[in-house]
């Protein structure tokens, strides 16, 4: 078992961002269950002790579609539309203790504002975005600039 403690920055992203209680449980139960292991295509690690990861638990990784989310102004605020950004060790094989330091939206990562509000590597591993379905977002393949088909 792992202590998660959250950085005044991450409590005031969590309380100004999200904007259902149903999502923020969620995102706590993702703090307590997921950030003690590796986040496979959930996540990734930014710098030597620092990882990001989407706010989507274990058991449902598998089934994106089946996570609560909130009714927000007629439509759906999900947990994985946010990603978890802490500090863990590197070295250590079962973390004693994380900190997350940062709540980021999707906009926030495509607009590239990640890097600015962590000071540093964000843009190492900038998390994709993701469809409601859990796949990944790309941009089209051909008709961009310099595509001469």
């Amino acid at each position: 078992m792992y202590e998660v403690r959250w950085a005044h920055t991450a409590v005031t992203d969590l309380q100004t961002k999200v904007r259902t209680a149903a999502v923020r449980r969620y995102l706590f139960a993702v703090a307590r269950t997921a950030l003690d292991r590796h986040p496979g295509e959930w996540g990734g690690r930014l710098d030597k002790e620092m990882w990001w990861r989407r706010g989507l638990a274990p058991d449902d990784e598998a089934d994106p579609d089946r996570v609560p989310g909130g009714e927000v102004d007629g439509g759906r605020e999900m947990p994985f539309d946010y990603v978890l950004v802490y500090l863990r060790s590197a070295t250590a094989q079962m973390p004693r203790s994380i900190l997350v330091i940062r709540l980021l939206t999707n906009a926030e990562l495509v607009a590239g504002l990640g890097g600015a509000a962590l000071g540093n590597g964000l843009a190492h591993g900038v998390p994709a975005a993701r469809s409601a379905r859990g796949r990944r977002l790309t941009r089209p393949r051909g008709g961009g600039a310099g595509d001469r088909r």
